[in-house]
């Protein structure tokens, strides 16, 4: 199907005309209910689920192909971003006062409300596994906001009705992506015939026909598993990092156990630095040099191997937070050539090392590889670079104002004039502030170091 060019704002005006069939679902609701009939065991046809967005009289639905196109692009994203491990709310998805607002008339309630019509053409489809996999807590969590009645019936079973309805909601609020996650990863397990073993990447691991780490019941690590899993889903500081070395006892390289104390008890970057060395030293032993070599280029897609790209990336942090550019440099280029695609983002801190060095002419190659990456973090690294190069000149004012067309805010928060978020935001929209936070957040030390940049991509 081509593209669709029907932006989100003319959709949500479609959506919401008066031409359209009564009990039309607006663009908010249409998230939800998206997002519910692409987590079910059975794949849904386009003809399932069409109707109900518009009351079931889709028959009244006219001369409207580009809109509906749009709606089946909405519904393709929705499910690649389940399959990149990228689903969330929409970010006008947000608690807002007065309180009541949350069950009644606002973005985050017409969320809950779409994605609670999905579930009534979807329950069906999980009678078959309902009793293993137990939906139902994902329901409940994620209708939360439908209406009040169903928050304080879950209220009241949250710790025993213990706390105040205000305070589950926030914290359901804040956990809600990863119920989301939780729920999609679901939904494809059991799509399966068969439902895979978790693995868990280990020095002493067997492994499959494609080379990758398993588990049996034979095998010691068994328990290290199941320690680990204990360790990230408790929420006791403490008691992290007692399982972390309780696992480590077992296998002195586990992947898992290491990044999570390097993310709970590593008092400073060196001592991170060092445990992820381990980490990502300890996964290359285990892989072995054979298995690097036959999946360079997809480690992203193969998901039993992404825990090794998130160590290998934050390694690569942990070093620049040292100023060990070099080695930051190094775990960077080795992360984007497991991963062309880059779908972690790498290539941004990897430019910022460059520059960093001044290695300007490897940072323009970086941009040009990624050239259909046209958001802040090229652009404005672009303009500095030309700055660096050859001061106030017609090629940097060129670079800044095409940099500046794209982001406005971004001298604003370099400068201090934009006050950073105690909380990094979680998404952003190309050229708005969250942008240009996320920005700031990793590359105002680097700006600072140029004497006089940031003073110059402010005049105007």
């Amino acid at each position: 199907m081509p593209k669709s060019t029907i932006t989100l704002n003319q959709l949500a005006i479609w959506l919401s005309d008066e031409s359209r069939p009564a009990n039309t679902l607006s663009l908010d609701q249409l998230f939800g209910y998206l997002f519910a009939i692409n987590c079910t065991p059975t794949s849904l046809k386009h003809s399932d689920w069409m109707p109900a967005i518009f009351a079931d009289q889709f028959n009244l639905i006219k001369d409207a192909d580009e809109y509906l196109d749009a709606i089946t692009n909405m519904q393709q994203h929705i499910t690649q971003d389940i399959n990149d491990f990228m689903v969330g709310l929409p970010k006008t998805c947000q608690l807002t006062e007065p309180f009541e607002a949350n069950f009644n008339d606002n973005q985050l309630h017409m969320w809950s409300k779409g994605f609670e019509l999905g579930l009534t053409l979807t329950e069906h489809f999980w009678d078959d596994c309902k009793a293993e996999a137990q939906p139902q807590s994902f329901w409940m969590m994620l209708s939360f906001f439908s209406n009040l009645q169903n928050a304080q019936q879950l209220t009241a079973k949250f710790q025993n009705g213990a706390l105040p309805i205000e305070s589950v909601t926030r914290h359901i609020f804040s956990e809600f992506n990863k119920l989301m996650q939780g729920y999609a990863d679901l939904a494809k397990k059991y799509k399966q015939d068969t439902a895979p073993a978790k693995i868990n990447i280990t020095s002493s691991a067997v492994k499959n026909s494609a080379g990758i780490p398993i588990m049996n019941n034979s095998n010691p690590g068994q328990d290290a598993n199941q320690l680990i899993q204990q360790a990230w889903s408790t929420d006791n500081p403490v008691e992290k990092v007692q399982l972390a070395h309780q696992v480590l006892k077992q296998d002195p390289n586990n992947i898992n156990a290491l990044m999570l104390l390097a993310q709970w008890e590593a008092a400073n970057s060196a001592e991170r630095k060092d445990l992820l060395v381990r980490a990502v030293e300890g996964c290359e032993n285990s892989l072995g040099k054979d298995f690097f070599e036959k999946n360079t280029g997809r480690f992203w897609l193969i998901r039993e191997t992404r825990t090794f790209m998130e160590a290998l990336t934050n390694l690569a942090s942990s070093y620049a937070q040292l100023k060990d550019f070099n080695h930051a440099i190094s775990c960077y280029e080795r992360a984007i050539s497991l991963n062309p695609a880059d779908n972690q983002f790498n290539r941004y801190p990897l430019s910022n090392c460059y520059i960093q060095k001044r290695d300007l002419e490897k940072a323009r190659q970086l941009a040009q590889q990624f050239q259909q990456d046209q958001g802040a973090f090229f652009l404005f690294d672009q303009a500095l670079i030309a700055f660096i190069d050859s001061g106030d000149d017609k090629n940097s004012k060129i670079l800044k104002k095409q940099a500046l067309a794209h982001n406005k805010y971004v001298p604003k928060v370099l400068s201090g004039k934009i006050k950073m978020p105690k909380r990094m935001p979680e998404h952003l929209s190309s050229g708005d502030k969250d942008e240009a936070v996320l920005y700031a957040a990793q590359n105002t030390e680097l700006w600072r170091s140029v004497a006089g940049s940031i003073p110059w991509l402010m005049k105007k």
